[in-house]
């Protein structure tokens, strides 16, 4: 490889990478603002581990930090994270994520969300689901009648 070829890599590697920086602050900006917007003290629900039980209690806003050692100033350790805390009533610590929200464990942990997943469960499906004709019937039903009794009056009216 001369050193022209091996440049125009350099440069292509380097156009790829800015490209890959650029996308990457934008989203972090994204959540970034995302933390910002998100109020101090929030009224929510919880889910307490220890205690296996929802609660609704207030939650303070936490963004981890750390002291460097070398300079004893404070520096974030995660900055694009956020959480809000909450104690349960008996006084254990629960959290919700502000900014991961897929790892939220009040989500999946739930005892209220998942009684009303299965409450709300009817009211989403879809026609091509299967459990739809049994929750709701078959919706062309009237469409079929109408259509068979029109069959049967044309046949009907070519037999006479």
């Amino acid at each position: 490889m001369n050193k022209i070829d091996h440049l125009k890599k350099r440069i292509d590697y380097n156009q790829e990478q800015r490209k890959r920086d650029k996308q990457r602050s934008e989203r972090d900006s994204e959540t970034r603002r995302t933390i910002d917007e998100s109020p101090g003290i929030a009224k929510m629900d919880f889910w307490c581990e220890k205690c296996r039980q929802d609660f609704t209690g207030e939650g303070i806003k936490a963004i981890p930090y750390g002291l460097d050692l070398n300079s004893n100033e404070h520096y974030e350790l995660s900055p694009l994270r956020a959480y809000y805390i909450g104690h349960c009533p008996t006084g254990h610590r629960a959290i919700r994520y502000i900014t991961d929200k897929h790892r939220d464990p009040y989500f999946y942990q739930s005892v209220m969300l998942q009684h009303q997943r299965v409450e709300y469960a009817d009211d989403i499906l879809q026609p091509s689901d299967e459990r739809f004709r049994k929750v709701y019937g078959d919706p062309l039903k009237p469409y079929y009648e109408a259509q068979e009794q029109e069959e049967r009056a044309n046949w009907k009216k070519r037999l006479l």
